[in-house]
């Protein structure tokens, strides 16, 4: 059992895999003499879709945070496990809740995330409030990439590239004019500038 000051990772819960699975990592790290303590590991789930929270099966999960409506989490057991066998918890945060902490990691940090992943950044907005949360304790609230259809568009350059690419190796003794060259390096460097200026209204406008 991790000391009650030990450092804590914070996740946003689905299926609940990340948790459990990270345990284990700790914990055979350990075994291993690579560290010496173990993380407190927090969760938290939507309101509309926390089923380890009720302590029931959601048969009807509601959220915005649709990476996390699980209403039935396939690695249930082994996320409270590894919440007792660390001292940690796991909560519940509202939609309010997350799409606050979504808007303000755009808007503060300049961080896109997904809309679940600020779950975990709400989570610890809310355990600071109760007075849970240790002055001195180190606290890492775990991240992912922002909307992931969006995410996507950002490989279009490359889906251009590639066959260019293709072409220029198979004809290694025609060698690529240099417009259709600087017009490829063109097109990627527009193309990502107008998908990063997409993606950061996405973010502050809360899409």
């Amino acid at each position: 059992m991790p000391k009650a000051g030990a450092p804590v990772l914070v996740w946003f819960h689905g299926n609940a895999g990340n948790i459990s699975a990270y345990w284990a990592g700790f914990r055979d790290y350990r075994a291993a003499g690579l560290i010496g303590s173990l993380p407190r590991m927090w969760g938290f789930q939507a309101a509309g879709a926390a089923p380890i929270v009720l302590g029931h099966p959601v048969e009807a999960p509601d959220t915005v945070a649709t990476a996390i409506r699980i209403g039935n989490p396939a690695s249930w057991a082994k996320a409270t496990a590894a919440r007792d066998e660390s001292g940690g918890r796991i909560d519940a945060v509202t939609d309010d809740e997350i799409l606050s902490a979504y808007r303000d990691l755009a808007r503060l940090e300049g961080i896109f995330c997904e809309p679940a992943s600020a779950a975990s950044v709400a989570g610890v907005r809310k355990a600071v409030g109760d007075g849970r949360v240790d002055p001195e304790a180190i606290v890492v609230a775990v991240l992912v990439e922002g909307i992931p259809p969006l995410a996507l568009l950002g490989c279009l350059p490359f889906w251009f590239a590639v066959p260019a690419i293709r072409w220029a190796v198979s004809r290694p003794q025609e060698p690529v004019p240099m417009p259709a060259l600087a017009g490829n390096v063109i097109w990627n460097l527009a193309t990502n500038a107008l998908i990063a200026v997409g993606l950061g209204l996405a973010a502050l406008m809360g899409w």
